[in-house]
């Protein structure tokens, strides 16, 4: 019978034996397997380049390969040795840069030439204008616009009139309320004894009768005046009839 603790005849402290075990990959492992499959893309890319460029050599040796061909086959080459190598030298950043003074230079020539093509087009919009100005018909809806402007001119004075009556009639009325109030409170005010004060009251009385009086002697007179101008005119019509005759 084996020991207590084993099982399977194995070392006491062991339980079920060694089993399978899966070690760990340590990120170095990653790595190596990252760069491993890049550098494979690039020797792959290497000799496809390689391949393209014997191949142009075969058709006519004098010709030689374009940068944007180079540029399109992306920033790393192959030289003649089939080795890779960096694209970008300074004689191609050089015809770059001259391309771009170029380029800067056609630009300059095309907004100068933009610029005096608008002066001329500025030109030519002022003559047509002033051929329109000069060949213009009158416009047949004037009349009606005027009349229309007119009355509305109108009546917005007739409203600004109406709202500065209704501000002094009720400025009117608001002061005949006040007058009432205070005539109100003077006839019915009593002296100590409790009696009306009857001096007070003969003299709203009498106050009250001159502005009657004096209301009426205004409508006499604007009666008066009226009868005077009827008799004037009828005299004019009577004149002007013997005149006729």
């Amino acid at each position: 019978m084996p020991p207590k603790g084993t099982r399977g005849g194995g070392k006491p402290g062991n339980r079920g034996g060694k089993g399978f075990h899966l070690a760990a990959r340590s990120g170095s492992h990653a790595y190596k397997g990252r760069a491993q499959k890049i550098k494979d893309q690039l020797v792959h890319k290497a000799k496809v380049k390689k391949d393209y460029y014997k191949q142009l050599s075969r058709e006519d040796a004098s010709l030689e390969t374009p940068d944007y061909v180079k540029e399109i086959f992306g920033e790393k080459t192959i030289d003649e040795d089939g080795n890779i190598v960096e694209y970008g030298t300074s004689s191609t950043k050089r015809k770059r840069d001259d391309g771009d003074e170029k380029v800067h230079d056609l630009d300059e020539q095309s907004s100068s030439a933009e610029e005096d093509g608008s002066d001329s087009d500025e030109g030519a919009g002022d003559s047509t204008r002033s051929r329109r100005n000069k060949g213009s018909k009158p416009n047949p809806f004037k009349k009606e616009v005027l009349k229309q402007k007119d009355a509305k001119e109108a009546a917005q004075q007739e409203l600004e009139q109406k709202k500065k009556e209704k501000e002094e009639q009720q400025k009117g009325r608001a002061k005949y309320y006040k007058q009432r109030k205070e005539v109100r409170g003077k006839m019915m005010a009593r002296n100590s004894r409790g009696q009306p004060k009857m001096g007070t009251q003969i003299n709203l009385l009498l106050d009250k009768i001159q502005q009657d009086v004096a209301k009426d002697n205004k409508r006499e007179k604007k009666r008066l005046k009226r009868m005077e101008k009827r008799n004037t005119d009828n005299a004019n019509e009577g004149q002007d009839a013997d005149n006729n005759e």
